[in-house]
């Protein structure tokens, strides 16, 4: 059993692009190989037995262009090459952990700031999402979600395959290359998107690697919404504390790109990078 895929309708099995997923009449996952960017495929299941081979019903999909990657929700995201290092170029926009798991939306103030379990009031151990004063309709393509610090360091994995949040050590090496591989210092300068969202000073900034940051505010550990259009703050999957994760921010008012710590109750944005 297994499955098998081809650019032209109706596959089979004497074709070499096919899986082999054993034998039984359990359930089985098959994961597609050696697949073309910006292609169309068609793919059927197979049971083989000794009365010979019955596939499914066929199904077609188009894998994306080059340079882009979708996340389980079916959100689509370009990247962008820096230094050594594979970025996303928007901010993460999933409802949903790498396995299917929904992440529960928290609209509410009073909700957002008793996410920790009951048995242990100083613990934010439920992970969280939302929009930024929860308007969906404007903000979601445009600013991403809002995670809060439990998210990020859960082990279902909040990134599409092949991704991950960054650690602290990720930010320091992009952080690094840039500033020793620009005429500018001020990184901050460097990574803002020059878009008049930000409130003051875009026409300053450079995006020179096209990391397109804009100011998408955040969210506090007591559920209020601050900062849209002067400050972004991507979170690492690096603690300092049971209770503190460590960020990254921007600033309208300066051009530091500065590593802060934060309550893991509150909402950030994040950007995936390549494993």
């Amino acid at each position: 059993k297994g499955v098998c895929w081809s650019t032209l309708p109706n596959p089979t099995v004497a074709l070499t692009t096919k899986t082999n997923n054993g034998t039984g009449v359990s359930a089985f996952a098959s994961n597609p190989t050696t697949l073309l960017a910006n292609t169309t495929y068609y793919l059927r299941a197979y049971a083989t037995n000794a009365a010979g081979t019955s596939y499914g019903s066929q199904v077609t999909f188009t894998t994306l262009a080059a340079g882009k990657f979708g996340d389980i929700d079916g959100n689509v995201y370009d990247t962008v090459i820096i230094g050594t290092q594979v970025w996303m170029k928007q901010n993460l926009r999933t409802s949903k952990y790498r396995n299917g798991s929904v992440i529960p939306l928290v609209s509410d103030s009073l909700a957002w700031m008793n996410l920790s379990s009951s048995s242990c009031l100083t613990c934010q151990d439920i992970g969280a999402y939302c929009w930024y004063k929860n308007d969906s309709a404007n903000l979601n393509a445009l600013y991403g979600k809002l995670y809060n610090g439990t998210v990020v360091i859960d082990s279902r994995g909040v990134c599409p395959t092949g991704f991950h949040v960054p650690t602290k050590e990720d930010f320091a090496t992009f952080s690094k290359f840039i500033s020793d591989n620009s005429s500018s210092s001020e990184v901050g300068k460097i990574l803002k998107s020059n878009s008049t969202l930000w409130n003051y000073g875009s026409s300053s900034n450079l995006d020179s690697y096209n990391f397109g940051a804009l100011p998408s505010g955040y969210r506090s550990e007591f559920g209020d919404f601050l900062d849209l259009g002067t400050q972004t703050y991507f979170w690492t999957s690096s603690s300092s504390s049971s209770n503190n994760g460590i960020t990254r921010g921007l600033g309208d008012f300066n051009n530091d790109f500065r590593e802060t710590v934060q309550d893991k109750n509150e909402g950030y944005s994040v950007r995936c990078i390549q494993d």
